[in-house]
Protein backbone atom coordinates (compact mmCIF):
# COMPACT_ATOMS: atom_id res chain seq x y z
CA UNK A 1 0.00 0.00 0.00
CA UNK A 2 1.35 3.02 -0.97
CA UNK A 3 1.56 5.95 1.70
CA UNK A 4 1.75 9.43 0.36
CA UNK A 5 4.20 11.88 1.69
CA UNK A 6 3.78 15.36 2.76
CA UNK A 7 5.30 16.37 -0.62
CA UNK A 8 2.58 14.25 -2.40
CA UNK A 9 -0.75 15.09 -0.14
CA UNK A 10 -0.24 18.73 -1.33
CA UNK A 11 -0.76 17.08 -4.91
CA UNK A 12 -3.97 15.42 -4.97
CA UNK A 13 -6.69 18.14 -5.51
CA UNK A 14 -10.08 17.14 -4.44
CA UNK A 15 -13.50 19.02 -5.35
CA UNK A 16 -16.72 18.83 -3.42
CA UNK A 17 -20.23 19.64 -3.07
CA UNK A 18 -19.73 22.01 0.02
CA UNK A 19 -22.89 20.44 1.41
CA UNK A 20 -20.91 17.17 1.59
CA UNK A 21 -20.41 17.06 5.80
CA UNK A 22 -16.83 16.54 7.36
CA UNK A 23 -14.36 16.90 3.88
CA UNK A 24 -11.48 18.10 5.96
CA UNK A 25 -11.25 15.90 8.79
CA UNK A 26 -11.20 12.75 6.43
CA UNK A 27 -10.57 13.96 2.57
CA UNK A 28 -8.58 16.71 3.76
CA UNK A 29 -5.87 14.61 5.27
CA UNK A 30 -4.65 13.31 2.03
CA UNK A 31 -4.38 16.70 -0.04
CA UNK A 32 -6.51 19.89 -0.85
CA UNK A 33 -10.11 20.22 -0.46
CA UNK A 34 -12.27 22.76 -2.24
CA UNK A 35 -15.55 23.22 -1.79
CA UNK A 36 -18.06 24.52 -4.25
CA UNK A 37 -21.60 24.87 -4.77
CA UNK A 38 -22.98 21.94 -6.77
CA UNK A 39 -23.85 25.01 -8.93
CA UNK A 40 -20.51 25.99 -9.78
CA UNK A 41 -19.04 21.93 -10.54
CA UNK A 42 -18.49 22.94 -14.24
CA UNK A 43 -15.45 21.36 -16.64
CA UNK A 44 -13.65 24.24 -16.00
CA UNK A 45 -13.78 24.12 -12.52
CA UNK A 46 -13.13 20.50 -12.47
CA UNK A 47 -10.47 20.10 -14.63
CA UNK A 48 -7.29 19.96 -12.48
CA UNK A 49 -8.90 17.64 -9.58
CA UNK A 50 -7.92 14.42 -8.57
CA UNK A 51 -10.68 13.36 -7.27
CA UNK A 52 -14.21 14.57 -7.76
CA UNK A 53 -17.48 13.97 -4.67
CA UNK A 54 -21.04 15.00 -5.89
CA UNK A 55 -24.64 15.05 -4.38
CA UNK A 56 -27.71 13.81 -6.53
CA UNK A 57 -27.95 17.75 -7.82
CA UNK A 58 -24.84 17.11 -10.20
CA UNK A 59 -25.16 15.12 -13.34
CA UNK A 60 -21.55 13.30 -14.33
CA UNK A 61 -20.95 12.20 -17.59
CA UNK A 62 -18.66 12.76 -20.56
CA UNK A 63 -20.08 16.76 -21.10
CA UNK A 64 -18.74 17.05 -17.12
CA UNK A 65 -15.09 15.29 -17.08
CA UNK A 66 -13.97 14.20 -20.73
CA UNK A 67 -11.18 17.17 -20.50
CA UNK A 68 -10.48 16.76 -16.37
CA UNK A 69 -8.47 14.49 -15.11
CA UNK A 70 -9.81 13.46 -12.35
CA UNK A 71 -9.52 9.49 -11.43
CA UNK A 72 -12.10 9.11 -8.98
CA UNK A 73 -15.55 10.14 -8.25
CA UNK A 74 -17.66 9.63 -5.58
CA UNK A 75 -21.25 9.96 -4.65
CA UNK A 76 -22.36 9.87 -0.73
CA UNK A 77 -25.77 8.91 -1.74
CA UNK A 78 -27.85 5.46 -2.32
CA UNK A 79 -28.54 6.33 -5.82
CA UNK A 80 -26.87 6.67 -8.94
CA UNK A 81 -29.24 8.11 -10.92
CA UNK A 82 -27.25 10.83 -11.47
CA UNK A 83 -24.06 9.20 -12.67
CA UNK A 84 -22.83 7.94 -16.06
CA UNK A 85 -21.22 4.76 -15.27
CA UNK A 86 -20.57 3.20 -18.31
CA UNK A 87 -19.00 6.50 -18.96
CA UNK A 88 -17.19 6.55 -16.27
CA UNK A 89 -16.17 2.41 -16.89
CA UNK A 90 -14.69 3.35 -20.04
CA UNK A 91 -12.75 6.12 -19.09
CA UNK A 92 -11.44 3.94 -15.95
CA UNK A 93 -12.19 6.46 -13.25
CA UNK A 94 -13.00 5.12 -10.18
CA UNK A 95 -16.39 5.04 -8.57
CA UNK A 96 -18.09 4.91 -5.23
CA UNK A 97 -21.87 5.66 -3.65
CA UNK A 98 -23.21 4.72 -0.24
CA UNK A 99 -25.90 2.52 -0.40
CA UNK A 100 -27.62 2.03 2.63
CA UNK A 101 -25.68 5.05 4.41
CA UNK A 102 -29.33 6.61 5.12
CA UNK A 103 -31.72 3.16 5.60
CA UNK A 104 -31.85 3.80 9.49
CA UNK A 105 -33.00 7.68 8.95
CA UNK A 106 -35.36 6.94 6.48
CA UNK A 107 -36.86 4.14 8.63
CA UNK A 108 -36.93 6.20 11.91
CA UNK A 109 -38.97 8.99 9.93
CA UNK A 110 -41.31 6.06 9.07
CA UNK A 111 -41.73 5.60 12.05
CA UNK A 112 -41.94 8.79 13.27
CA UNK A 113 -44.80 9.51 10.89
CA UNK A 114 -46.95 6.45 11.64
CA UNK A 115 -46.21 7.51 15.80
CA UNK A 116 -47.36 10.85 14.42
CA UNK A 117 -50.68 9.28 12.72
CA UNK A 118 -51.33 7.10 15.23
CA UNK A 119 -51.36 10.11 18.30
CA UNK A 120 -53.34 12.90 16.01
CA UNK A 121 -55.81 10.08 15.87
CA UNK A 122 -56.19 8.69 18.88
CA UNK A 123 -55.56 5.37 17.84
CA UNK A 124 -53.19 2.48 18.52
CA UNK A 125 -50.44 0.86 16.16
CA UNK A 126 -51.03 -2.07 17.82
CA UNK A 127 -53.10 -5.12 15.45
CA UNK A 128 -52.81 -2.26 12.53
CA UNK A 129 -51.59 -3.39 8.97
CA UNK A 130 -48.54 -2.07 7.23
CA UNK A 131 -47.70 -3.06 3.41
CA UNK A 132 -43.81 -2.57 2.50
CA UNK A 133 -43.17 -2.40 -1.50
CA UNK A 134 -39.69 -2.98 -1.57
CA UNK A 135 -37.63 -5.00 0.90
CA UNK A 136 -34.36 -4.12 0.14
CA UNK A 137 -32.16 -2.48 2.76
CA UNK A 138 -34.96 0.09 3.91
CA UNK A 139 -37.77 -1.99 3.20
CA UNK A 140 -36.24 -4.77 5.46
CA UNK A 141 -35.74 -2.67 8.60
CA UNK A 142 -38.60 -0.89 8.52
CA UNK A 143 -40.24 -4.53 8.65
CA UNK A 144 -38.22 -5.57 11.64
CA UNK A 145 -38.52 -2.35 13.42
CA UNK A 146 -42.77 -1.82 12.47
CA UNK A 147 -42.82 -5.68 13.81
CA UNK A 148 -41.41 -4.55 17.30
CA UNK A 149 -44.32 -1.53 17.01
CA UNK A 150 -47.13 -3.85 17.53
CA UNK A 151 -47.57 -3.65 13.45
CA UNK A 152 -48.37 -6.71 11.56
CA UNK A 153 -46.47 -6.22 8.52
CA UNK A 154 -46.78 -7.52 4.77
CA UNK A 155 -44.40 -7.56 2.17
CA UNK A 156 -43.99 -7.26 -1.51
CA UNK A 157 -40.62 -7.47 -3.85
CA UNK A 158 -41.42 -9.22 -7.14
CA UNK A 159 -37.56 -9.48 -7.77
CA UNK A 160 -36.87 -10.86 -4.27
CA UNK A 161 -39.93 -13.59 -4.68
CA UNK A 162 -38.41 -14.46 -8.22
CA UNK A 163 -35.06 -15.22 -6.35
CA UNK A 164 -36.26 -16.49 -3.23
CA UNK A 165 -39.60 -18.28 -3.42
CA UNK A 166 -41.69 -18.93 -0.96
CA UNK A 167 -44.44 -17.52 1.07
CA UNK A 168 -42.84 -14.50 2.53
CA UNK A 169 -43.66 -11.91 -0.73
CA UNK A 170 -47.27 -11.40 -1.58
CA UNK A 171 -48.22 -9.88 -4.98
CA UNK A 172 -49.05 -5.83 -4.37
CA UNK A 173 -52.91 -6.88 -4.92
CA UNK A 174 -52.65 -8.37 -1.71
CA UNK A 175 -51.16 -5.75 -0.05
CA UNK A 176 -54.08 -2.93 -0.95
CA UNK A 177 -55.94 -4.06 2.18
CA UNK A 178 -52.90 -2.26 4.84
CA UNK A 179 -53.98 0.46 6.95
CA UNK A 180 -50.45 1.65 5.95
CA UNK A 181 -48.88 1.42 2.92
CA UNK A 182 -44.87 2.22 2.80
CA UNK A 183 -42.83 2.91 -0.53
CA UNK A 184 -39.49 1.81 -0.82
CA UNK A 185 -38.49 0.81 -4.57
CA UNK A 186 -36.35 2.62 -7.00
CA UNK A 187 -37.79 4.39 -9.96
CA UNK A 188 -37.84 2.22 -13.18
CA UNK A 189 -39.12 2.48 -16.41
CA UNK A 190 -39.45 -0.29 -19.09
CA UNK A 191 -37.97 -3.06 -16.90
CA UNK A 192 -38.97 -6.41 -15.56
CA UNK A 193 -40.76 -4.60 -12.83
CA UNK A 194 -41.25 -0.86 -13.79
CA UNK A 195 -42.07 1.51 -11.29
CA UNK A 196 -43.12 4.55 -12.54
CA UNK A 197 -46.40 5.09 -11.40
CA UNK A 198 -46.99 1.81 -9.76
CA UNK A 199 -49.14 3.59 -7.71
CA UNK A 200 -51.30 4.98 -9.98
CA UNK A 201 -55.24 6.00 -10.31
CA UNK A 202 -56.01 2.27 -10.37
CA UNK A 203 -54.47 0.89 -7.32
CA UNK A 204 -54.62 4.01 -5.34
CA UNK A 205 -58.50 3.44 -6.21
CA UNK A 206 -58.44 -0.47 -4.79
CA UNK A 207 -56.60 0.66 -1.59
CA UNK A 208 -59.15 0.70 1.55
CA UNK A 209 -60.54 4.24 2.01
CA UNK A 210 -58.89 4.53 5.57
CA UNK A 211 -55.39 3.52 4.66
CA UNK A 212 -52.50 5.53 4.77
CA UNK A 213 -49.96 6.17 1.65
CA UNK A 214 -46.60 7.07 2.59
CA UNK A 215 -43.84 7.37 -0.16
CA UNK A 216 -39.92 7.70 0.54
CA UNK A 217 -38.66 6.45 -2.89
CA UNK A 218 -39.14 8.60 -5.50
CA UNK A 219 -42.01 10.90 -6.38
CA UNK A 220 -43.24 9.39 -9.76
CA UNK A 221 -43.72 6.20 -8.00
CA UNK A 222 -46.95 7.14 -7.81
CA UNK A 223 -48.89 9.31 -9.93
CA UNK A 224 -48.93 12.71 -7.79
CA UNK A 225 -52.45 14.31 -10.12
CA UNK A 226 -54.25 10.59 -8.95
CA UNK A 227 -53.26 11.00 -5.87
CA UNK A 228 -54.35 14.41 -5.34
CA UNK A 229 -57.59 13.70 -6.74
CA UNK A 230 -57.63 10.25 -4.39
CA UNK A 231 -57.30 12.80 -1.54
CA UNK A 232 -59.90 15.69 -2.35
CA UNK A 233 -61.82 13.06 -2.89
CA UNK A 234 -61.54 11.53 0.39
CA UNK A 235 -61.00 7.80 -1.77
CA UNK A 236 -58.11 7.24 0.89
CA UNK A 237 -58.00 8.91 4.04
CA UNK A 238 -54.26 10.38 4.72
CA UNK A 239 -50.87 11.13 2.58
CA UNK A 240 -47.01 11.41 3.93
CA UNK A 241 -44.78 12.43 1.60
CA UNK A 242 -41.23 12.89 1.58
CA UNK A 243 -40.62 12.73 -2.71
CA UNK A 244 -42.59 14.40 -5.15
CA UNK A 245 -43.02 14.54 -9.06
CA UNK A 246 -41.98 18.02 -10.22
CA UNK A 247 -38.80 18.49 -7.78
CA UNK A 248 -37.97 21.03 -6.96
CA UNK A 249 -41.30 22.70 -7.57
CA UNK A 250 -44.18 19.85 -6.21
CA UNK A 251 -47.86 20.26 -6.93
CA UNK A 252 -48.69 22.93 -4.45
CA UNK A 253 -52.54 21.01 -4.23
CA UNK A 254 -50.57 17.64 -3.07
CA UNK A 255 -48.89 19.98 -0.48
CA UNK A 256 -52.00 21.16 0.72
CA UNK A 257 -53.55 17.92 1.13
CA UNK A 258 -50.54 15.53 2.56
CA UNK A 259 -51.20 14.85 6.38
CA UNK A 260 -47.04 15.18 6.42
CA UNK A 261 -45.58 16.55 4.01
CA UNK A 262 -41.16 17.23 4.17
CA UNK A 263 -38.86 18.55 0.76
CA UNK A 264 -37.00 15.12 0.04
CA UNK A 265 -34.82 15.02 3.95
CA UNK A 266 -36.28 11.19 4.93
CA UNK A 267 -32.59 10.30 4.71
CA UNK A 268 -31.01 13.57 5.62
CA UNK A 269 -29.85 12.74 9.31
CA UNK A 270 -26.83 14.10 10.21
CA UNK A 271 -25.44 10.24 10.91
CA UNK A 272 -26.64 9.02 7.78
CA UNK A 273 -24.48 11.93 5.85
CA UNK A 274 -21.56 11.22 8.03
CA UNK A 275 -21.53 7.21 7.00
CA UNK A 276 -22.08 8.34 3.19
CA UNK A 277 -18.69 10.64 3.45
CA UNK A 278 -16.90 7.95 5.52
CA UNK A 279 -18.08 4.91 2.61
CA UNK A 280 -17.20 7.01 0.33
CA UNK A 281 -13.53 8.15 2.05
CA UNK A 282 -12.86 4.56 2.91
CA UNK A 283 -13.10 3.74 -1.19
CA UNK A 284 -10.74 6.86 -2.13
CA UNK A 285 -8.11 5.40 0.00
CA UNK A 286 -8.56 1.72 -1.65
CA UNK A 287 -8.71 3.47 -5.32
CA UNK A 288 -5.48 5.67 -4.39
CA UNK A 289 -3.94 3.27 -2.66
CA UNK A 290 -3.50 5.17 0.89
CA UNK A 291 -3.03 4.33 4.41
CA UNK A 292 -6.16 5.09 6.17
CA UNK A 293 -5.95 2.32 8.67
CA UNK A 294 -5.09 4.92 11.50
CA UNK A 295 -7.91 7.49 10.65
CA UNK A 296 -10.82 7.25 12.78
CA UNK A 297 -14.66 7.83 12.41
CA UNK A 298 -15.63 11.20 12.92
CA UNK A 299 -17.97 12.41 15.84
CA UNK A 300 -20.62 14.23 15.30
CA UNK A 301 -21.76 17.13 17.93
CA UNK A 302 -24.62 15.44 20.21
CA UNK A 303 -27.81 16.38 20.84
CA UNK A 304 -29.15 19.52 22.21
CA UNK A 305 -31.22 17.67 24.69
CA UNK A 306 -29.75 14.30 24.48
CA UNK A 307 -31.86 12.49 27.38
CA UNK A 308 -35.41 11.77 26.84
CA UNK A 309 -37.68 11.47 29.86
CA UNK A 310 -40.15 9.65 29.84
CA UNK A 311 -43.62 11.81 29.16
CA UNK A 312 -47.16 11.82 27.93
CA UNK A 313 -48.75 12.43 24.78
CA UNK A 314 -52.74 12.71 26.30
CA UNK A 315 -54.86 11.51 28.70
CA UNK A 316 -54.14 7.98 30.38
CA UNK A 317 -50.99 8.02 28.45
CA UNK A 318 -48.81 8.03 31.58
CA UNK A 319 -50.03 4.51 31.82
CA UNK A 320 -49.38 3.31 28.68
CA UNK A 321 -46.10 2.10 27.13
CA UNK A 322 -47.01 2.42 23.44
CA UNK A 323 -47.68 5.68 24.52
CA UNK A 324 -44.10 6.22 26.26
CA UNK A 325 -42.80 4.99 23.13
CA UNK A 326 -44.23 7.51 20.43
CA UNK A 327 -43.91 10.05 22.44
CA UNK A 328 -39.54 8.94 23.25
CA UNK A 329 -40.03 8.82 18.91
CA UNK A 330 -41.81 12.15 18.37
CA UNK A 331 -39.13 14.33 20.89
CA UNK A 332 -35.94 12.08 19.48
CA UNK A 333 -37.42 13.03 15.58
CA UNK A 334 -39.78 16.57 15.87
CA UNK A 335 -41.09 15.72 12.38
CA UNK A 336 -43.65 18.20 12.50
CA UNK A 337 -41.07 21.03 12.49
CA UNK A 338 -39.91 19.77 8.75
CA UNK A 339 -44.07 19.49 7.24
CA UNK A 340 -43.58 22.89 8.86
CA UNK A 341 -40.87 24.20 6.80
CA UNK A 342 -42.34 22.66 3.53
CA UNK A 343 -45.73 24.06 3.58
CA UNK A 344 -43.98 27.84 4.13
CA UNK A 345 -43.76 27.01 0.28
CA UNK A 346 -47.58 28.06 0.17
CA UNK A 347 -46.85 31.28 0.63
CA UNK A 348 -43.51 32.14 -1.74
CA UNK A 349 -44.12 33.18 -5.49
CA UNK A 350 -44.24 30.54 -7.92
CA UNK A 351 -41.28 31.65 -9.56
CA UNK A 352 -39.24 31.38 -6.51
CA UNK A 353 -40.65 28.04 -4.91
CA UNK A 354 -37.73 25.77 -7.19
CA UNK A 355 -35.02 27.86 -5.36
CA UNK A 356 -37.17 27.81 -2.02
CA UNK A 357 -37.40 23.90 -2.29
CA UNK A 358 -33.62 23.35 -3.07
CA UNK A 359 -32.77 25.86 -0.36
CA UNK A 360 -34.56 23.45 2.16
CA UNK A 361 -32.82 20.33 1.59
CA UNK A 362 -29.33 22.43 1.14
CA UNK A 363 -29.82 23.93 4.65
CA UNK A 364 -31.43 21.14 6.35
CA UNK A 365 -30.75 21.44 10.22
CA UNK A 366 -28.72 19.01 11.74
CA UNK A 367 -31.17 15.68 12.74
CA UNK A 368 -29.41 12.93 15.00
CA UNK A 369 -30.75 9.19 14.74
CA UNK A 370 -32.47 7.77 17.96
CA UNK A 371 -28.49 6.31 18.61
CA UNK A 372 -27.97 9.47 20.23
CA UNK A 373 -30.64 9.85 22.79
CA UNK A 374 -30.71 8.14 25.84
CA UNK A 375 -34.29 7.05 27.84
CA UNK A 376 -34.44 8.30 31.05
CA UNK A 377 -34.82 6.33 34.07
CA UNK A 378 -38.64 6.57 34.58
CA UNK A 379 -39.36 4.46 31.54
CA UNK A 380 -41.36 1.22 32.30
CA UNK A 381 -39.44 -1.73 31.28
CA UNK A 382 -41.74 -2.63 28.44
CA UNK A 383 -41.01 0.56 27.04
CA UNK A 384 -37.60 0.98 27.86
CA UNK A 385 -36.75 -2.56 26.34
CA UNK A 386 -39.09 -1.75 23.04
CA UNK A 387 -37.23 1.71 22.36
CA UNK A 388 -33.84 0.21 22.90
CA UNK A 389 -34.62 -2.21 20.12
CA UNK A 390 -34.90 0.44 17.76
CA UNK A 391 -31.70 2.48 18.77
CA UNK A 392 -32.27 4.24 21.77
CA UNK A 393 -29.46 4.13 24.52
CA UNK A 394 -30.45 3.00 28.09
CA UNK A 395 -28.71 5.20 30.21
CA UNK A 396 -29.80 3.67 33.69
CA UNK A 397 -30.29 7.85 34.20
CA UNK A 398 -32.70 10.38 33.50
CA UNK A 399 -29.15 13.22 33.06
CA UNK A 400 -29.63 16.60 32.88
CA UNK A 401 -31.06 18.07 29.99
CA UNK A 402 -34.42 16.67 28.38
CA UNK A 403 -35.83 15.97 24.94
Amino acid sequence: MVVFTKAREKLMRIIADHKIPLLEETFGRFGEVRRLASTDLKPSAIKNADALLVRSETRVDADLLQSARVRFVGSPTIGVDHIDLPFLRRAEIGFSNAPGCNARSVVEYVLTALCNLAHSQGESLIGRTLGVVGVGNIGSRLARDATRLGLRVLLNDPPRQREEGGTKFLAIEDLLDCDFLSLHVPLTRGSQDPTHHLFDQDQIGRMKARATLINTSRGAVVDNRALTRALESHQIARAVLDVWEGEPQPQVDLIRLATIATPHIAGYSSDGKLRGTWMVFQQFCRHFELDAESIELPQLSPPRTPVIAAGSLGPGAGASAEWCIQDAIQRAYPILRDDARLRETLAVEESARAHYFRSLRANYPPRREFAAFQLGAEFPSRARQLLTSLGFKDSGSSGSERA
